[in-house]
């Protein structure tokens, strides 16, 4: 399998709107690809684990200072839905120092991404820990078929000396595992009773035209977003050479595959280009996050900012109308003081994440402690934080804010009311109330609620409804909930309060 970059391609750089003040690697260009095996296995017992361990293992300083991330990830498909467990464990000469573990399900014949990170004070950069990685598949159905490429696990250096990239990598973390980690393959062990080896299946690995890497694309699911987002959504097909055809580096005995949407035209056989249906960034997910959107979103306009404000009001309305409740406006009926009065004091007058005395309620932002972007009402778990803090914290969970110790997490779950195992959980979760309301009147949602004028208007060239309808679609399909798809299967026909693409 050759990954190694033995070139130099001067890329071309189509015109930008906005520069972020940072150049292209010039090593790729962002369109060439190759067409790289995978290991497919029949599994008959009821579990099957991947597992390594690694000796030696000294932890990098990242972002200028003491913390120390392991990564751990890897692309995965079944054919069947099954529950993966990945746990790291760091031991000192046989001593368990902490451990983390994270759970993920799979959706079936689907390709996804997954990762998870262990992290660390480092207090000796020269000390040496041993690390145990399982990867842990609990499975309801045999036999089940698994399919797997680029496994990683090791210490995360790629950002030993970037301290700017501190507050973006902490900010939807999730969304970019395993390609944030920056780590190079690792080889795991299994046990080989109960399995069975299938023909490799392929995966279309894209180049970055950034970092250089080549990272996975869904050929037969291009909206599904693995390394790279999709270039055209809404003006499709993709009309761009540059972001929809790919130079197949290794051409050798491709032929040609059937797509599945049979829109993209994925492999002329005899040809040295993958085509492709929506097309996709030059540069991966990661890259765009850390060298274009971190240095760009400083710079959104005025009209972008209303537009996540519209979207914040939408959904809190959402939240109310499907519960009933809200508590915000009632709340001097039932405590008897004013919302934020209440918060103000709770918290003695004080940002709850920096320290900074507030000394007026109208100096104080009120946190979802709990994000409202995963559907968790504002309500009296908030948090009083001042505004620089509030924006640090943005869409993140209590647990994977970085201001907040171990210590200051037991205490806010005191002061709001929350169980601990929320609060420290550095996993996003929707909430669950509220997404199965959704499932169940999700007539309402599309032919009551969206099909409000207010939000049926065009406000600069977007219907208000659409971006509404893509920003809870962009949470609920990370635990499988597809509202159109259910709307279809219990009405008949396709929502028309939003445009389909």
């Amino acid at each position: 399998m050759d990954r190694n970059i033995n070139y130099f391609v001067q890329p071309k750089r189509r015109l930008t709107r906005q520069r972020s003040g940072f150049n292209v690697g010039g090593v790729k260009t962002g369109s060439e690809c190759k067409i790289l095996p995978t290991q497919h296995l029949k599994i008959t017992s009821k579990n099957f684990v991947l597992n390594k361990k690694l000796n030696n293992v000294i932890f990098t300083e990242l972002f200028g200072q003491n913390i120390g991330i392991f990564g751990v990830g890897g692309y995965f498909k079944t054919d069947k839905n099954a529950l993966l467990t990945i746990r790291i464990k760091l031991f000192d000469n046989d001593l368990l120092v902490t451990e983390s573990y994270k759970k993920i399900r799979t959706t079936s014949d689907q390709w996804i991404k997954v990762g998870a990170d262990l992290q660390l004070d480092i207090e000796d950069v020269a000390k040496e820990y041993q690390a145990a990685i399982y990867l842990d598949f609990k499975l309801t159905k045999q036999p089940f078929e698994l399919e797997f490429y680029d496994l990683y696990a090791d210490v995360v250096k790629y950002y030993a000396e970037k301290p700017s990239y501190k507050n973006p990598y902490y900010e939807k973390t999730d969304l970019y595992r395993p390609d944030i980690y920056y780590l190079n393959p690792t080889v795991f062990d299994y046990k080989k009773e109960h399995v069975e080896f299938l023909k490799p299946g392929f995966l279309v690995c894209k180049s970055c035209n950034r970092c250089a890497r080549f990272l996975p694309i869904d050929i037969t699911n291009e909206i599904n977003a693995l390394g790279f987002s999709n270039h055209c959504k809404k003006k499709i097909p993709c009309t761009h050479n540059a972001f929809n055809r790919y130079r197949i580096e290794n051409i050798e005995n491709i032929k040609l595959i059937p797509s599945k949407n049979n829109k993209s035209v994925l492999i002329h056989a005899g040809n040295q280009y993958i085509h492709t249906y929506y097309g996709f960034q030059l540069e991966c997910r990661t890259c765009k996050k850390f060298v274009v959107n971190a240095p760009l979103n400083p710079l959104r306009n005025k009209s972008q900012h209303h537009e996540d404000g519209a979207r914040r009001r939408a959904f809190e309305r959402l939240i109310i109308e499907l519960t009933g409740k809200d508590v915000v406006k009632n709340f001097r009926l039932i405590k008897g003081v004013e919302f934020q009065d209440y918060i103000w004091k709770r918290f003695s007058k004080k940002c709850f994440g920096c320290g900074k005395e507030l000394k007026k309620i109208s100096d104080m932002d009120i946190d979802h402690t709990l994000p409202l972007v995963y559907l968790w009402p504002l309500d009296n778990s908030a948090t009083a934080l001042c505004q620089t803090c509030n924006s640090q914290k943005h869409e993140l969970f209590p647990g994977e804010f970085k201001l907040y110790s171990k210590e200051k997490l037991v205490e806010l779950s005191k002061l709001t009311g929350i169980p601990l195992k929320i609060i420290e959980n550095k996993e996003r979760v929707v909430n669950k109330i509220i997404a199965d309301l959704l499932v169940q009147k999700v007539d309402w949602l599309f032919d009551k609620f969206l099909a409000h004028k207010d939000y049926q208007k065009v406000k600069k060239g977007k219907k208000v409804a659409d971006l509404i309808y893509k920003a809870l679609n962009k949470i609920l399909t990370t635990i499988n909930i597809d509202l159109v798809t259910i709307y279809k299967k219990k009405t008949g026909k396709l929502p028309t309060t939003i445009t389909l693409e």
